[in-house]
């Protein structure tokens, strides 16, 4: 894969300091790092809040039940994020996804899964908030990933 750009990890940073202080102790915040869907599929998210285990998921990766939310930011993937990983995530009951559009300056919002995809999906604006809808204390600013 090409490397990420600056636009993206700079969006990832902001994300991951907005979820770890929101989440507190309520949830782990999951960075970069592999979640297991299935036999043939271990994406690797630019975010995630798990659910909070013992061994940290030192033993072993994360699966779907462990997963409140699932986080990707789009710089140039969003075709990759909207047509494959998030049905991935909608197929494996992972309960909410986000899709950071870069270029269009707003989040895409998947939630209430089923095997064919997300029943529900809306978008959030540069001048909207997010919330997540399994961890309420998750919420914050888009414009905060937004900088001028």
């Amino acid at each position: 894969m090409a490397p990420l750009g600056s636009a993206h990890a700079s969006a990832v940073a902001v994300l991951n300091r907005y979820l770890v202080r929101a989440a507190g102790e309520r949830a782990l915040v999951w960075a970069q790092s592999p979640v297991v869907i299935g036999d043939r599929s271990v994406p690797q998210p630019d975010l995630a809040l798990l659910k909070h285990r013992a061994d940290n998921y030192r033993m072993a990766h994360p699966r779907p039940a462990d997963i409140l939310l699932v986080v990707e930011v789009s710089e140039t993937t969003l075709g990759l994020d909207l047509g494959t990983k998030v049905p991935l995530y909608a197929g494996a009951a992972i309960p909410e996804a986000w899709v950071v559009d870069l270029g269009a300056r707003e989040v895409r919002v998947f939630r209430d899964p089923a095997p064919s995809g997300y029943r529900t999906s809306f978008t959030v604006g540069a001048d909207g908030v997010l919330t997540a809808a399994m961890l309420p204390a998750v919420s914050f600013a888009v414009a905060e990933l937004f900088p001028e």
